[in-house]
């Protein structure tokens, strides 16, 4: 089974980050009409880190025009990465109402878009863009980022340095109220959305 399986509408997006992307990681690549060159290109540097690509040409173009196509392909790879966490590299809104119809089946699901400032203005973020409202509407995550946030100089000095242990941290601290799910997603979206990062030695590097 996979970690993540990243669905990339190249409609739209034809550059995404690839730091997060390992061993782990299925991509699949919706390719339109007249995109094959480019196509060609930017998978050829993804299998630099990968195993496991797949390149799907299908007979569209012009605005919006993979987006049918994705959720097809997400429809018929869902038995076997379902349990996985699926990220959609588009810049289109018009995936969200499936998003958040499949976040509320417990499914691991988000969309990425390359403009992550107007993603964070439009979810209502704060002067610092630190408090993010959640393409998933979840307010118990924006609890953390903002218990985070809001740590004294003493306490950050304090932070777990491993994952699990944050884990553990942040599931004592709220006194169990929040469900270890609900945790490990919520650590997943910060280190999607650039709060904190993994480095080389897996310990956790804080930028909130």
């Amino acid at each position: 089974m996979y970690k993540s399986v990243i669905f990339i509408d190249f409609e739209n997006i034809q550059k995404i980050d690839t730091s997060k992307i390992d061993l782990k990681t299925k991509v699949i690549v919706i390719v339109g009409l007249n995109q094959d060159k480019k196509a060609f290109e930017f998978t050829k540097e993804l299998f630099l880190n990968i195993t496991s690509i797949e390149l799907i040409k299908v007979n569209g173009k012009g605005e919006n025009a993979l987006d049918f196509f994705i959720a097809f392909y997400l429809g018929k790879y869902f038995e076997s990465i379902k349990e996985s966490e699926i990220i959609i590299y588009s810049n289109d809104a018009g995936y969200d109402p499936l998003i958040k119809h499949l976040d509320e089946y417990g499914i691991s699901i988000k969309r990425n878009g390359l403009n992550k400032e107007k993603t964070k203005k439009a979810s209502g973020s704060n002067s610092k863009g630190l408090k993010v409202k959640n393409e998933k509407q979840n307010n118990e995550i924006n609890i953390i980022i903002e218990y985070l946030q809001k740590q004294t100089k003493s306490q950050k000095g304090k932070r777990p340095i491993k994952r699990v242990t944050l884990e553990n941290y942040l599931h004592t601290h709220f006194s169990r109220k929040i469900s270890e799910e609900k945790i490990k997603l919520a650590i997943d979206f910060m280190i999607n959305n650039n709060y904190i990062d993994i480095d080389k030695n897996n310990k956790i590097i804080y930028k909130i």
